[in-house]
């Protein structure tokens, strides 16, 4: 309307919208200080636009209001200084006529005919806006009270909160439920009250660093009324509520989901008997120790052991008590090292227990520890069951790059310990069937012996002090293939 106004050069302009025998001036340009507010109202009759109106014109021009005896004695000529007028109806696309649209000029002038086109023009777009401002607020009005009804009946914890002050501005009956708290109670609250203490700091700081158009979804934890803390995902989109700045939340109760998952992880990490961190966690924990020691920063030692005479007792006692017994090893072994040490259950009466930067000494001290606490009897059933161990010590880096490595090692040194009978055994190259120079030693005796490479010498030897001589062979494997 300021654009028509201004290509008009008229002192004001008015759109006006009849209400039975009244007229209401919706907007007003006045570019001269003429004196007609906004949300006027006055009698139809009183106004230029009686005349257009009842003569169905359409269009109403005034070049000389003070001197034309039809408007002389109109209030507007007196009180606004009138003095010229153009006006053209405005009718809805039904047919109804809606008000006018109307021209003042503050003196006497032509008024041409492109002027009038102009405003033919502009009313049909003013129209045109009006009749899409009310459907706009038709379907507003619906979706507010399709939001009214997703709000109140949700079965879901929501509200509105205040993004300046924190403070709850509507709550759902969902929320009053769920929460404890009365309509009246939350909302005398702001956000921050229904957090745990230690959690109201990462709050503010997170409300302060969103920006505006942010659509938000996390895990929080929320404080009952009851005291009791619950695991929530809330899912929050900003907008305007009352007029001020507000976010409106949704939040959703994942305590019980969230148990049943860290349980199922539990048991994809745990032994199921013994509750101790299977053979998967044990290789995560062994890989960070690993890596730790390709840095430098310190050694590990990794101890496999498993039960001497369990399956004695798992045949005469029978399956229930061999698990007892297994359980009441794992506490003894638990027992026994620090708290950053990990006791794992391989499986059947195999347990492996992880030493974080520790040496040799140290793992030979903590494997003595624990064959000392697997010594003393075991009461059950009445019984007093007696069982040891056997266990092999195996370093990182020194016994293996890998955590298989470092397993297949330690386990060649529990047989060489269950075989010497000496309770624990360190990792030695000379015990392990399975070395890289023991296999390759044999793939070349199979080579040369394949090809008939080996030759047979007999090496004369000849005490010195009693004279007495023997004979010594030798297979050699070519030149070579020479093997002493």
């Amino acid at each position: 309307m300021a654009l028509v106004a201004d290509s008009l050069e008229v002192g004001l302009m008015h759109l006006s919208r009849r209400e039975g025998d009244m007229m209401r001036y919706d907007r007003v340009h006045d570019r001269m200080g003429m004196g007609l507010p906004t949300g006027t109202v006055a009698p139809l009759a009183e106004t230029y636009c009686a005349t257009m109106l009842a003569a169905a014109a359409p269009a109403l021009v005034v070049e000389d209001a003070r001197a034309d005896p039809r408007f002389a004695d109109k209030a507007a000529t007196r009180l606004l200084g009138i003095g010229a007028y153009s006006g053209v109806p405005l009718y809805q696309s039904d047919g109804q006529l809606y008000g006018t649209l109307c021209a003042l000029h503050p003196a006497p002038r032509r008024v041409q005919d492109g002027e009038i086109a102009l405003l033919q023009l502009a009313g049909r777009i003013i129209m045109g806006a009006v009749e899409t401002s009310a459907r706009a607020e038709e379907a507003l009005r619906a979706n507010e009270e399709g939001f009214r009804l997703l709000f109140a009946a949700n079965p879901l914890p929501m509200w509105v909160y205040d993004l300046e002050t924190l403070r709850f501005l509507e709550v759902n009956e969902a929320a009053v439920r769920h929460y404890g708290y009365a309509r009246d109670e939350f909302l005398a609250k702001r956000i921050d009250d229904i957090r745990p203490p230690e959690d109201v700091a990462a709050l503010e700081t997170l409300v302060q660093a969103r920006q505006p158009d942010l659509q938000y979804s996390a895990d929080w934890r929320h404080r009952l009324k009851d005291g009791r803390v619950v695991d929530v995902t809330i899912r929050s989109h900003r907008l305007t509520f009352a007029g001020r700045p507000a976010s409106l939340v949704l939040a959703q109760d994942v305590t019980e989901r969230k148990r049943a998952e860290e349980a199922l992880r539990h048991q994809a990490r745990h032994d199921s008997l013994t509750d101790l961190p299977n053979r998967t966690l044990l290789n995560e924990r062994l890989d960070e120790a690993l890596a730790a020691a390709a840095r430098g920063r310190h050694d590990a030692a990794l101890l496999l052991m498993d039960l001497d005479r369990f399956k004695e007792v798992n045949d005469t006692f029978g399956h229930h008590v061999g698990n007892l017994l297994l359980q009441r090893v794992a506490r003894r072994l638990s027992g026994a090292v620090r708290a950053n040490d990990t006791v794992a259950r391989l499986g059947g009466d195999e347990f492996a227990v992880l030493l974080p930067a520790t040496d040799v000494a140290g793992a030979r001290a903590v494997a003595r520890a624990l064959l000392a606490v697997l010594d003393a009897p075991v009461e059950l059933e009445g019984q007093a069951l007696h069982v040891g161990a056997s266990i092999g010590v195996a370093l990182a880096p020194d016994h293996g790059p890998d955590s298989r490595t470092l397993l297949r090692r330690a386990d060649v040194a529990m047989y060489a310990a269950k075989r010497a009978h000496l309770g624990h055994a360190v990792y030695d190259p000379a015990h392990d069937g399975h070395d890289v120079a023991r296999l390759a030693l044999a793939g070349d005796l199979r080579l040369a012996f394949a090809r008939d490479e080996l030759e047979l010498h007999y090496q004369p030897q000849v005490a010195v002090t009693s004279g007495e001589s023997w004979a010594s062979r030798r297979w050699c494997a070519g030149a070579t293939r020479a093997r002493a």
